[in-house]
């Protein structure tokens, strides 16, 4: 009898996925870098930045290649189940509005959180302290990734084909990682940068 081949999991995987984790990873990457020059730093956290890349690439490259395949199908679910045809249609605008106020309720319920404690324990953080960072900054976290987000969703869903959506998204995720970056450390921020030298 022979023995089977066995197939490693890389060359399972779409190369498409894996192209996505990369840019994405790289772009919150440069986000982190930007933000971390931004306040001020002299010497680069190494382990800050690579648990940026790691869950940029994990969560925007991995995850969302994976969700933004199912969230035109939802919406248009809804909207068959609604009767409004418009929103069941993908080359509607209300389409695209519909897919990125769904991307922004993932975004509010499930990334925040999923980011204070997953790039919190990459970085050292216990479970608590992930929780009380979360607490402290949801609100503003979630204010500001809704008035960056929904415009740029709405973009992404409404002109970009679906093969680019997650490189697209990996794009607005360099602007978006600095921001939620520094709200996530701001309290962080190294004493020579907060004074202002």
């Amino acid at each position: 009898m022979a023995a089977r081949a066995s197939i490693p999991l890389l060359q399972t995987v779409p190369s498409k996925f894996w192209s996505d984790v990369v840019a994405a990873g790289s772009l919150g990457l440069a986000g982190d870098l930007i933000c971390q020059a931004a306040e001020g730093r002299r010497d680069v956290d190494v382990r800050r930045a690579a648990s940026l890349a790691f869950f940029s690439g994990a969560y925007s490259g991995g995850l969302l290649h994976v969700l933004y395949g199912y969230l035109p199908r939802w919406t248009a679910a809804v909207g068959r189940a609604a009767g409004v045809a418009a929103l069941s249609r993908p080359s509607s605008r209300l389409h695209g509005a519909g897919c990125s106020l769904l991307d922004n309720a993932h975004c509010g319920l499930v990334y925040i959180p999923a980011y204070f404690f997953a790039v919190g324990a990459l970085q050292g953080q216990s479970p608590g302290q992930a929780r009380a960072a979360l607490g402290a900054e949801w609100a503003t976290t979630y204010a500001s990734c809704s008035a960056f987000w929904i415009p740029y969703s709405f973009a992404n869903f409404s002109y970009v084909a679906a093969a680019h959506r997650v490189k697209f998204v990996a794009v607005g995720n360099l602007a978006w990682s600095v921001a939620i970056d520094f709200i996530a450390h701001r309290d962080r921020v190294p004493a020579a940068a907060a004074r202002g030298s």
